[in-house]
């Protein structure tokens, strides 16, 4: 179903010829997404040039959409990409954004990396090539936090990703990213376990978020998946009371009515009265929903921990919210 369902999208771009870069996007991870093995790894240069839409290598050299050489590193087309180096591809060059797929200003390992590690064959071609494990988009953003699963990450490290990069006006950290994209249990926890800074960004100033913040901010909508990352986080030392910033994470969880969030943060030990930048406290930001929480911790039967079970998992969560109430409260 989901080939075929490529396979018409792809037709259609074709035919419409107003979205060639996301045409050719698409005819690259073809083989990622439907399972197939990639088709065009053995052609000839004129078949390669002639699928993708290019009149010619030099015309194919000079396109930023989606180029010659972004094309060979989706298609698994290594002895392309040697083509296409030796013809001085340039291994910086950044690709236009194509938000729909997820896409920004990338290189071309950039988009090597966001396929995980089924390209790592072809990241290893392209850092042979002098391709820069610590290359950024063009916000700062670094190349390491956009990992798939832990092998991306391991691998990158051996060929020396710094796991602590910070660059640009942005200084967001790896760690700091993977959190913002909610990555997988796997990738958070390999890069804390390669010693990943928990607070990294935060510490070192720029425009970025600690990582914690980040991870509850973008997660709000996933509830139960985000407090199990945050939960890492909060094992691995996240500052819970982290300063300097609008607000700090327990202020975010309570403005996006996050109650599982909240009551993690609470029971680890986050200060429920810390003032923001303009004087409000998580409790004043707090909804109506997780208002229960703030109260609940004010009881003299309720501990901190009393919100959450031995393995750091909130007793409150959408599936009981509607049981939770201020009797219960009490009786923690």
């Amino acid at each position: 179903m989901l080939q075929a369902s490529l396979q018409c999208r792809i037709a259609f771009l074709e035919a419409k010829k107003t979205h060639p870069a996301l045409c050719r996007y698409l005819k690259g991870r073809f083989h990622d997404w439907a399972d197939a093995e990639p088709s065009h790894t053995q052609r000839s240069e004129e078949d390669f040039l002639s699928h993708f839409g290019f009149p010619s290598l030099a015309e194919g050299l000079k396109v930023r959409d989606i180029g010659a050489l972004a094309c060979a590193v989706l298609s698994d087309n290594i002895p392309m990409i040697q083509r296409l180096v030796q013809a001085k591809a340039c291994m910086r060059t950044r690709c236009k954004p194509l938000m729909n797929v997820d896409v920004l200003a990338w290189t071309p390992l950039h988009l090597a990396v966001q396929r995980g590690s089924r390209a790592l064959p072809v990241m290893a071609e392209l850092l042979r090539l002098k391709a820069d494990p610590n290359s950024t988009d063009t916000l700062g953003l670094p190349l390491l936090g956009i990992s798939r699963d832990a092998a991306t990450v391991e691998f990158l490290v051996q060929h020396h990703a710094d796991v602590n990069f910070q660059a640009g006006v942005s200084k967001v950290s790896p760690l700091g990213l993977s959190a913002a994209r909610v990555s997988s249990a796997s990738v958070i926890s390999k890069l804390l376990e390669l010693r990943a800074d928990v607070n990294g960004s935060e510490a070192r100033g720029g425009l970025g978020h600690s990582a914690l913040v980040n991870l509850i901010w973008e997660s709000r909508t996933l509830q139960q998946g985000g407090v199990q990352l945050a939960a890492l986080l909060v094992r691995a030392r996240a500052d819970v009371n982290a300063s300097g910033r609008a607000t700090g994470p327990l202020g975010y969880a309570a403005l996006g009515g996050h109650a599982p969030m909240v009551s993690l943060l609470l029971a680890s030990r986050a200060d429920p009265d810390l003032p923001n930048s303009r004087g409000m406290t998580p409790r004043q930001l707090a909804d109506a929903q997780t208002q229960l929480l703030f109260e609940c911790m004010d009881c003299m039967e309720c501990s901190p921990e009393g919100l959450t079970d031995s393995n750091m998992q909130p007793l409150f969560c959408e599936d009981n919210a509607n049981d939770w109430d201020e009797q219960r409260c009490f009786s923690i």
